[in-house]
């Protein structure tokens, strides 16, 4: 093969191999942004975060009566009712109100209900019972996950089983105004929960 041909025929050859490694360098890069890898999601690619109605560990109560160093109950203690949450609000303050219907869930022992709302930063805003059908309760303004749930009573009520008959609602909660949530149980002991304003 005369020199001008093989020349060519081996720039050819360069030129394709740069380009599939530029390729697959450009590919990788747009990949592991796409994943994850060093770019920060925003807000809404995150996602609804799954948090059960009760903590059984919270960071920001190490130490305190009944907790560990890592803020867990100690096992004796995993079976009583959370630990009480209100906040202080003034005047004006929004309102989350909780309408139950349907089948009232029954425990042979009796069942307590809970409400739990929770700050996008994890913060316990509100973590107190509330008797059926209805209640509520006054918080500062902002923006909530609010979960309602149930707890059978275990023997008496000073023991609680698991978490049970839970659902969530989001809200943006503004002063001055009433938010009711609609939680019903069905037969089939189904849960839903529904933000009616």
């Amino acid at each position: 093969m005369p020199p001008a041909p093989r020349f060519v025929w081996w720039l050819v050859l360069a030129t394709g191999l740069a380009g599939l490694l530029v390729g697959f360098a450009l590919g990788a890069t747009f990949s592991s942004s796409r994943d994850g890898g060093s770019k920060t999601p925003l807000p809404n690619e995150l996602g609804p975060t799954a948090r059960p109605g009760v903590a059984i560990c919270d960071p920001a109560l190490a130490g305190a009566s009944g907790r560990d160093e890592n803020g867990c109950w100690y096992p004796e203690n995993y079976f009583e009712a959370p630990p009480e949450v209100v906040p202080q609000v003034g005047p004006g303050a929004p309102v989350v109100q909780v309408l139950a219907s349907g089948t009232r869930p029954m425990g042979i022992e009796g069942t307590l209900f809970f409400l739990r709302a929770v700050s996008p930063i994890d913060e316990v805003i509100v973590a107190r019972q509330w008797i059926w059908p209805t209640m509520e309760q006054a918080v500062p303004a902002g923006a909530y996950q609010v979960t309602i749930y149930a707890r059978s009573c275990d023997a008496n009520c000073d023991f609680l089983d698991p978490t049970d008959f839970s659902c969530s609602v989001d809200l943006l909660a503004e002063p001055a105004t009433t938010y009711t949530i609609h939680y019903d149980v069905d037969d089939r002991g189904n849960v839903t929960c529904e933000l009616i304003t």
